[in-house]
């Protein structure tokens, strides 16, 4: 690519010599110069030119080099070519000729109109050096038109990039669906995204945590489906990120960075959805960019209508007589109310200080009606107790995110300092109405509890980065981190005789606060070589934790303190032009979230009780990585071998007591061997085919450290197809269907659901209007799932349905010209080390 630009330019640099005297020339490449950039710096060992004028081309507002740049000597009435040349990739250019005298300096900057100089050259000033020359862009070039094809995947030495910009396929469409192409992330038969064959990763914005992308699962999907892909300019995959980014227990990091661009202006867009499920949404964006300040907003409101989901479960207690049978039915229709925001702006104090900030916000507000039926038989098949319960549950969920970030930087660009606060906000509020009828033991009772959760944090943070010799970075930074949770609960029971609600004297309370203090700092050292580079860092922590739980008039005081020490090292190797090979290992910890800690007994439902347990102590875990990518324009494969190993996993777990009572709590009770391979392959023609397949296979061994006995293992994997290609003009179908094994639990296996859809989409208006239409599980009405529990205690058979065909209809339309959104500072708050459920 870097030839054929030079070659343009010299063809742009010969036509000078033939234009006629104008004020304003425009230059257009003719033929094929068959010259190189060694034969236009004029063999200067045969001629031995003793007369030269050298300079450094830089952009005016990002001070970088300005490559492959026209520059021509001409005589003085500027009609005569008597030297030219091409500035190199540092922008530095230099042109000899072998006469002194005058001579008019002309400068061709693709963009710009051409710039003028007259030099002249005498025995006394042989060379002339001009320093840095600095260009900003004033003219476009309509009648010219040079089209580049850039590789949609880059990898560097912790991440894979992919230049979701450059992706034909993504203009109009949804983050979600861009999703699917990126190397190692799939999705399973409920659409919900995995990253290294795990579900518990984390997603980032340009960087930072926000209050949107906090979610999982099915909730993570859904922000993704309402997101452009249009705002997105490439997403970055990290499964061994580097020591500044938080000690984690996930499986890597997924960073979404936006669009940037270098003109002011303005862009709107809306997008609109439409389900066979009931699921109606409405988004827009919004790009504003005026001088020195830069706002990006993001807003989407939805109505998400999961419809009916079932299940069935069946447990036989090995010692009971009494109850040794236990059979439930569940049914739940669920529905969600969600409005969310991102913004974030930007503005440049001068040249080399940048303050940024960011509000993130969200409320989801979920219905859910659910039903059941229980019953407990004895040995010979007789019913000994039935109770049925009707839940109607109202949980509305506020999330807020504020961050402000100052980066300075210095007259050495490289040399970065960045100093950042976070404060996040969460609370999640729970309020059910449940009628329960016990035919058996205690008869029938109305109650309704509540339940809450608030948790603010407190987050600052500083980094510095510095480069020398353009191949060594050393980094450095601290962190620390305040978080404060509380939780409450009560529940009144219902009077029907005197119609009137009462509290429940019996009922005890979950009450808990708790306060977690992290202080932890990191040390970097990277190489940067063109065949080979490598980096080797450290990070330290130090957590300390601090809970009163209370139970009644009782107050359990619980507290602890742990230091991690984790080493990072990892390195790359350019076996080609195409082909790479990069190794790593690092040490993640994963602290266990205040759910898991909270030892409060929830006894809603008479056969199953769970709980927490504050003696969990953060998981441990070391991981291997080893991956070769070749990557070319038409064909783009890797392989990733990935071993994690852990020997203190916390495990929710089951235990019966032979009373039909299942207890469910967590414990570092296990151990974790996964040995994988993830592949990933595409295909592509052009800007109009494109056909792939990705996904992972591997072994993995679970084990209960406290009983010998206790263990599971087997092989397990996924599959991903994806079929993209252009039907017509600016009209497309695509194809997506995913295949997975069972997965192996400690206590025993469930499978999974294959899952399919195709979409049919056509764009107007210059690419600015956008109609699709999909159609997903056409040929399967449920999704069904099975799983089997067993120990020495209990045996448990259950199965999963839920609707899974569905239909939609998206539109989504952008107006008015913005290239600049909001820019981001070198540097960001990232807090990733709780254990999501």
């Amino acid at each position: 690519m870097r030839i054929c630009y030079r070659l343009l330019l010299l063809g742009i640099c010969l036509s000078v010599g033939v234009a006629s005297r104008a004020q304003v020339e425009v230059f257009v490449p003719v033929g094929t110069p068959v010259v190189n950039a060694d034969m236009v710096d004029g063999q200067k060992d045969k001629l031995k030119r003793s007369f030269s004028v050298s300079g450094r081309l830089v952009d005016s507002v990002y001070h970088t080099p300005i490559p492959f740049a026209g520059v021509v000597l001409l005589d003085t009435m500027g009609v005569r070519t008597i030297a030219q040349s091409i500035s190199d990739e540092a922008g530095r250019f230099t042109v000899r000729v072998d006469d002194s005298g005058t001579y008019l300096l002309r400068i061709i900057v693709f963009g710009n109109m051409p710039w003028q100089k007259r030099v002249r050259l005498s025995l006394r000033h042989r060379k002339i050096e001009l320093g840095d020359l600095a260009f900003r862009y004033v003219v476009g070039i309509d009648s010219v038109s040079v089209t580049t094809v850039k590789k949609l995947i880059r990898v560097d030495m912790d991440k894979i990039v992919y230049n979701v910009a450059d992706d034909p396929f993504a203009k109009g469409a949804p983050l979600f669906d861009v999703m699917r192409s990126v190397p190692l992330v799939s999705t399973d038969g409920q659409d919900e995204l995995t990253l290294n064959g795990q579900s518990n990763f984390l997603v980032l914005v340009d960087g930072k945590r926000n209050a949107i992308f906090k979610g999982k699962g099915f909730a993570l999907s859904s922000v993704m489906k309402a997101y452009p892909a249009d705002a997105v300019e490439s997403i970055e995959v990290m499964t061994i990120p580097p020591p500044r980014y938080e000690a984690e227990g996930i499986g890597g990091v997924i960073n979404v960075v936006t669009k940037r661009s270098k003109v002011n202006g303005y862009s709107v867009g809306v997008n609109t959805l439409a389900t066979s499920l009931g699921t109606l949404s409405a988004g827009a964006t919004a790009m504003l960019k005026y001088d020195r300040f830069s706002m990006s907003l993001f807003g989407s409101v939805s109505r998400n209508d999961t419809g009916m989901a079932e299940s069935w479960t069946e447990r036989e207690n090995f010692g009971s007589d009494r109850n040794r049978l236990w059979s439930n039915y569940h049914r739940n229709d669920q529905r969600e109310r969600s409005l969310f925001g991102i913004l974030h702006m930007s503005y440049d104090i001068d040249s080399l200080r940048l303050l940024t900030a960011g509000v993130d916000f969200g409320h989801t507000e979920t219905r859910a009606d659910r039903s059941g039926v229980a019953g407990i038989y004895d040995r010979s098949g007789l019913l000994t107790r039935r109770y049925d319960t009707y839940d109607d549950v109202k949980s509305p969920s506020p999330r807020l995110t504020v961050n402000v970030e100052y980066q300075r930087s210095f007259r050495k660009k490289e040399r970065m300092l960045t100093f950042a606060y976070l404060f996040d906000r969460s609370a999640d509020r729970a309020d059910d109405l449940r009628t329960l009828i016990d035919f058996v033991v205690t008869g029938s009772d109305i109650r309704r509890d509540r339940s809450h959760t608030l948790s603010f944090e407190h987050t600052g943070q500083v980094d510095y980065s510095d480069v020398f010799n353009r191949r060594h970075e050393l980094s450095a930074g601290g962190k620390y981190i305040c978080r404060r949770y509380a939780t409450g609960s009560s529940r009144d029971l219902f009077d029907a005789a005197g119609n009137v609600w009462s509290k429940d004297p019996s009922y005890v309370a979950d009450r808990l606060g708790y306060v977690q203090q992290i202080f932890s700092g990191y040390g970097n050292y990277t190489l940067k070589g063109s065949k080979f580079g490598g980096r080797i860092g450290f990070r330290a922590e130090y957590a300390d934790n601090d809970a009163r739980a209370g139970t009644g008039e009782q107050e359990n005081r619980f507290s602890n303190a742990f230091f991690n020490f984790m080493p990072n090292v990892s390195f790359y190797f350019v076996l080609s032009g195409s082909q790479n090979l990069n190794a790593g290992y690092t040490h993640r910890v994963g602290r266990p979230s205040v759910s898991m800690l909270n030892p409060y007994r929830n006894d809603a439902d008479p056969s199953y009780i769970y709980y927490g347990n504050p003696d969990l102590e953060p998981e441990s875990a070391h991981t291997f990585n080893v991956q070769w990518g070749y990557y070319r324009q038409r064909h783009a494969m890797s392989l990733t071998f990935s071993s994690v190993l852990c020997n203190n996993k916390i495990f929710y777990y089951a235990r019966d007591h032979g009373d039909g009572v299942k207890e469910m709590t967590y414990g570092n009770v296990g151990k974790k061997n996964d040995f994988m391979l993830y592949f990933y392959y595409t295909y592509r023609t052009g800007r109009n085919f494109e056909c792939g397949i990705n996904g992972h296979y591997g072994y993995t061994r679970l084990g209960d450290r406290t009983n010998s006995d206790s263990f599971n293992s087997g092989w397990h994997g996924a599959l991903n197809f994806r079929i993209r290609t252009a039907l017509w003009k600016n009209a497309g179908i695509n194809g997506f269907a995913t295949y997975l094994s069972d997965n192996i639990l400690l206590q025993g296996e469930r499978s999974s659901c294959p899952s399919y859809s195709l979409q049919l989409y056509q764009n107007f208006l210059e690419n600015r209007l956008r109609v699709s239409a999909t159609a997903a599980q056409f040929f399967n009405q449920y999704y069904t799932t099975d799983g089997t529990t067993e120990t020495s205690e209990f045996r448990e058979v259950s199965e999963f349905r839920r609707r899974a065909r569905f239909f939609n209809l998206a539109v989504s339309f952008t107006f008015g010209k913005m290239d600049e959104k909001v820019k981001k500072s070198g540097r960001a708050i990232l807090n990733d080390d709780l254990i999501t459920q």
